[in-house]
């Protein structure tokens, strides 16, 4: 490329770099990044069938959601904590929720769901979980 031309001309130059790299990284706009699950692989793969059979016929081995409850001085007051296990519980998609750890300021709480582990409703479910007001009051809320 003549030095001249893009001296002489930056902006016309710089605009016909901007579109091909526009034109280059089109194919990327409907790119969804997700994690590894077996929803991927084709319907009549082996695996897939064998995961959808431990998840329909052992609903409690999926993987659900982990909820880091972490009080402001200290461990999340219990009663605070039982709160959050009912309204979490009243959740659409939310079959059972366990405390299974507590250690210093930290409560840790396992949510198990209805819906299959990476699905649609599964990320619904979740996210109604953090958006709950009373999560916000006494005790913030790592997802």
């Amino acid at each position: 490329m003549d030095p001249w031309l893009v001296m002489g001309r930056p902006v016309a130059v710089a605009g016909v770099i901007v579109v091909v790299l526009l034109a280059l990284s089109a194919p990327l706009l409907g790119i969804k990044m997700g994690g590894i699950n077996p929803n991927i692989l084709p319907a009549d793969d082996s695996i897939r069938i064998a995961q959808t059979a431990v998840a329909a016929e052992f609903p409690n081995a999926s993987e659900g959601a982990t909820l880091v409850l972490r009080g402001e001085n200290g461990a999340p007051p219990p009663a605070a904590v039982a709160q959050i296990m009912a309204e979490a519980q009243r959740v659409e998609g939310v079959r059972l929720v366990v405390q299974v750890a507590e250690k210093n300021d930290i409560v840790l709480l396992r949510v198990l769901l209805s819906h299959p582990d990476f699905s649609s409703g599964s990320e619904d479910s979740v996210r109604s979980i953090v958006l709950m007001n009373a999560l916000a009051r006494q005790t913030s809320i790592l997802p």
